[in-house]
């Protein structure tokens, strides 16, 4: 049963799958089939994994509402405050 690493073409998640025969992996945010199998990470460094992750995160957190939310309140909360 191989170890697999997958980013979702639907929403962009990375993840790792166990991959039984002919089962075809989903991804575990929003159940899509749409997969990209990635580098298996013996062929890259982890330091190179840990930056991948990281730059994914933070692009995920820049897109989120919530984020664009608090950036908003935080300005207007210093504009008011001034």
């Amino acid at each position: 049963m191989p170890l697999f690493d997958f980013r979702c073409r639907s929403c962009g998640k990375e993840f790792e799958a166990l991959v039984r025969g002919s089962e075809k992996p989903r991804c575990p945010a929003c159940k899509s089939a749409r997969l990209e199998q990635l580098q298996s990470t013996f062929t890259v460094s982890s330091l190179q994994m840990t930056k991948s992750r990281v730059r994914t995160a933070r692009k995920q957190l820049r897109q989120s509402k919530a984020f664009k939310d608090k950036v908003v309140a935080d300005r207007e909360e210093r504009e008011h405050h001034h």
